[in-house]
């Protein structure tokens, strides 16, 4: 009988764990499908995680973009709202341009964001 009660013992706990690592299975899987939905692919085929901004119609308004710490990270404003945060934190970076984004980085062009960004990713 105590043998027979061990040997379900072991076969609850192997249950247990089977399900266990089922679910942390399943919880990794819908982690990994949801942050690869965050990612871009370029023309190229190539992975490009730098926001894309559409093109909105201009009645000779010029928008100002803004590189500037936004909660500790490095957010991307546009008039003066934030549109979009890296997920670069500023603490990382040297003093210099920890300085420049606590004031803000402003540029007038999609272009010279773009090359903005890349030197901080």
């Amino acid at each position: 009988m105590e043998q027979e009660s061990r040997k379900n013992n072991s076969s609850n706990l192997l249950l247990l764990t089977l399900l266990l690592t089922n679910l942390f299975l399943i919880v990794l899987m819908v982690f990994t499908i949801s942050n690869l939905n965050s990612f871009k692919i370029d023309s190229n085929g190539t992975q490009n995680d730098i926001p894309i901004f559409e093109e909105t119609p201009s009645d000779e308004t010029i928008d100002i973009y803004c590189l500037k710490d936004y909660n500790g990270k490095i957010g991307i404003y546009k008039n003066n709202s934030l549109v979009y945060t890296l997920d670069v934190y500023v603490f990382t970076l040297p003093e210099e341009d920890k300085k420049l984004l606590t004031e803000g980085i402003e540029v007038s062009n999609k272009e010279e964001l773009y090359d903005l960004i890349e030197i901080y990713y």
